[in-house]
């Protein structure tokens, strides 16, 4: 899909690397690959791991949820390549396959199944980035999935205005624990509604 987000500056065409038909036609490529508890939040980074992102304020939120009364209700899956693949790696053993995977780099179809089960798609940009709506955040959308973000333009607008996703201050890991948390206390209700209403958005994207 393409779709034209116009700024003060100029007008950018991003195309998603996921379809509407993709995504609603195709069946799990392998039931296998994902394991997980279905009560937990899943959590999904999927992305270019290099220092234009805070994986490293995003993996530290997870072990500090592993390690609080909210142990074993959250799951982060990472997948992508680049810089720091071997932190993820190493992060991704330490912290255990209960609360984090490193899935690498996956076929397509495999992303599209991660993306299916994906609660809340992650995008923490590092602060002061220049990025006020980033192409990954397309692929979210047509998969009707919620995003918590660091991103401080366009997508924030979007995010607020429609009620589709979370904002946090880049590096304050303390708002994206709390953000998070905040989800687990109230998951039935607050995600249930940022998923309706990010899915009706990916048919107005389509």
């Amino acid at each position: 899909i393409d779709k034209k987000i116009k700024d003060k500056k100029r007008t950018v065409i991003y195309r998603s690397l996921v379809s509407m038909e993709d995504f609603e036609n195709t069946g799990p490529s392998d039931p296998d690959v994902f394991k997980h508890n279905p009560d937990q939040l899943i959590i999904n980074y999927s992305g270019t791991l290099g220092s234009g992102y805070d994986i490293a304020g995003l993996v530290s939120v997870i072990e500090r949820i592993k390690a609080s009364e909210y142990s074993g209700k959250v799951k982060l899956y990472v997948s992508g390549k680049g810089p720091h693949e071997d932190f993820v790696r190493r992060k991704a053993l330490d912290v255990g396959s209960d609360h984090m995977e490193d899935k690498g780099v996956l076929p397509e179809s495999q992303l599209l199944d991660l993306y299916k089960l994906t609660d809340l798609a992650c995008l923490p940009y590092m602060p002061d980035s220049p990025i006020a709506f980033p192409a990954k955040a397309f692929d979210y959308i047509v998969a009707g999935t919620p995003i918590i973000h660091s991103i401080d333009g366009e997508l924030r607008s979007l995010s607020q205005d429609k009620e589709c996703g979370i904002y946090y201050k880049a590096g304050d890991h303390e708002s994206l624990y709390l953000a998070i948390i905040g989800l687990l206390n109230n998951q039935s209700e607050l995600l249930q509604k940022m998923t309706n209403n990010m899915a009706k958005i990916s048919h107005e994207f389509t």
